[in-house]
């Protein structure tokens, strides 16, 4: 059910290895426009490329944060992927944004 909710900008999966069936039901919201992000842990063993060529399939290419410079940069690093659709928005998005403080540091 949609509980009301029209647009989800962002969304952060962390289910533990159950990736491909929380991406498997969420089809219609990867095919809506308004979804520019997807973070998610990369499962250590399984089908990668399958989560891969959905997102593609949906319009996301695969990307990490560099906080350093405060840009998405192409493909995975770490353990963390964000897919992401029209990086030219995010990326003045990020830019812009004010730095956050987490225990004393600015990202």
């Amino acid at each position: 059910a949609n509980q009301g909710i029209e647009k989800i900008g962002f969304m952060k999966i962390d289910v533990e290895g159950y990736e491909p069936a929380v991406i498997a039901g969420a089809e219609a919201v990867l095919q809506n426009p308004s979804l520019l992000a997807v973070v998610m842990e990369v499962p250590a063993a399984g089908p990668l490329e399958e989560l891969d060529a959905k997102f593609r399939s949906c319009g996301f290419t695969l990307h990490h944060y560099d906080p350093d410079a405060r840009v998405l940069r192409r493909g995975a690093h770490g353990s963390n992927a964000i897919y992401a659709r029209m990086q030219s928005d995010l990326a003045e998005r990020l830019r812009t944004a004010k730095p956050l403080r987490v225990r004393c540091l600015s990202v």
